[in-house]
Formats: structure tokens, C-alpha cells, sequence
């Protein structure tokens, strides 16, 4: 399964390193780590969810909005959220592939800070 994250918009302001789009492929992850993101995935009833989007309330500003394109064996999805999300499946999914997002971010800035000395 591989995921692309891409922010489309990062909420009270603009950030470029959080708006640029990040892969996550369950074959490059630890064993336990795509296992849980498979699982949370099929609890998301991704299938169900496909072509979807949520959108703020009106009137609403400053949300945190993500594009998800989402390709698992021969089926690819996009999805587009809004922070909160309100389905706890895909706020689940959601959330535990932010995790993974920011842990890949910390060890590429830490692989530049070593290159750089």
C-alpha cells in the first residue's frame, strides 16, 4: 500500500515544508508499522470513501485540509479531508499516517543536518 500526503492547505498559516507532498509505502516500513496502517485502512472502508471530501463548516477558516491519494494493490483513491475529521476510522487512519509522515520528516532533516557537518 502507498500513500501520498499532500497538505492543501496548512491551516493558520502557510508552511512549505508541511505542504510538500510525502509517500509512505508499507514496503519500506517495519513489519508492525504497515501492518497497523493496512489495518486502520480496511477499518476506513476506504472503498466507501472514495472520491469523497469533507469540508469545513461555513464559515469556517484556518482548516487543515489533506489530500490522500491512496493506492492499494490494483485500486487507487483520493481523499480529501478536513481537519476534524469526524469519522473516527478515517480520523484514526488519518492520524497514525501523520505520525509516520513526521517521523520520516525528522529523519531526513537529521540524514541533512549529518550531511551538512
Amino acid at each position: 500500500m502507498r500513500i501520498q500526503v499532500e497538505m492543501e492547505s496548512t491551516g493558520l498559516a502557510y508552511f512549505p515544508g508541511l505542504a510538500k507532498p510525502i509517500m509512505i509505502d508499507t514496503e519500506d516500513l517495519p513489519k508492525e508499522e504497515a501492518e497497523e496502517i493496512v489495518r486502520l485502512a480496511r477499518a476506513a472502508h476506504l472503498s466507501d470513501q472514495r472520491g469523497k471530501s469533507s469540508e469545513p463548516a461555513a464559515g469556517a477558516a484556518d482548516y487543515r485540509r489533506q489530500m490522500y491519494s491512496i493506492q492499494d494493490d490494483n485500486e487507487q483513491y483520493t481523499l480529501r479531508l478536513v481537519e476534524p475529521i469526524e469519522d473516527s476510522d478515517m480520523r484514526a487512519l488519518a492520524d497514525y499516517v501523520k505520525q509516520l509522515v513526521r517521523k520520516r520528516r525528522r529523519s531526513r532533516k537529521r540524514a541533512k543536518t549529518k550531511d551538512a557537518n
